[in-house]
């Protein structure tokens, strides 16, 4: 097996635009004080956020094959693949459709139809925030999963896996005592978190890979 420098490149790069991301996503207040301008930039943030997970994806895809597609990569990259799916559908809800029920609010003409809209983005909120959790998830599962494959087949430096492992077990155990919610903080801490573990594992990716010989586990 050989290093893989294109998969190393992904991770990097998807994690970096995960970083861009959170460092320009407009908050609440700022929506508020500027609809308008804040609408676009938010259309495009969330337009990268999704262009960054068939990247972070390709990239997981190369350490999968790294790890000799052993049945714990598999089922690590299964994980981050329902994951996509989950924050893709986050990003366009709160991306394009919280943003296009807000414009219609403040467009409306009449109470009933200000009451309609206001309820359907608040709607499409809940949703963006059930996506959202289940990415959290997910995603940390990804993480534990793919770090135990690096722990086992030892094809990747082990403090990665324990790194990894870290990582995910502390972000589901600040989630779950309730220290992590999913609001542009939380997320901003999960999303940095996750991002420095894929650099890291996207730099090894350019290292030769030892001879193969793993266990199918």
């Amino acid at each position: 097996m050989s290093r893989d420098p294109v998969a190393g490149t992904m991770l990097i790069a998807g994690a970096l635009l995960g970083v861009v991301v959170m460092a320009l996503h407009p908050t609440g207040q700022t929506l508020a004080e500027d609809f308008a301008r804040q609408a676009r930039a938010g259309r495009m943030v969330h337009g990268i956020a999704i262009a960054s997970i068939p990247i972070v994806f390709l990239g997981l895809l190369g350490l999968w094959q790294r790890l000799g597609g052993t049945r714990l990569a598999t089922a690590g990259l299964v994980a981050y693949a329902w994951a996509g799916v989950a924050v893709l559908s986050a990003a366009v809800m709160s991306g394009f459709v919280s943003t296009s029920l807000i414009a219609r609010v403040m467009q409306a003409d009449d109470e009933a139809a200000k009451g309609l809209y206001h309820g359907l983005a608040e709607t499409s909120f809940l949703m963006n925030q059930g996506y959202a959790k289940v990415f959290f998830v997910a995603s940390c599962a990804a993480l534990l999963l793919f770090s135990a494959a690096i722990l086992v087949t030892r094809r990747l430096a082990a403090a990665a896996g324990a790194a990894g492992a870290a990582i995910a077990a502390l972000l589901l155990l600040l989630y779950g005592a309730g220290h992590l919610t999913m609001d542009v903080h939380g997320f901003g801490a999960m999303t940095i978190a996750q991002s420095l573990w894929f650099m890291g594992i996207g730099a090894l990716l350019f290292r030769d890979a030892p001879a193969p010989g793993a266990s199918r586990h």
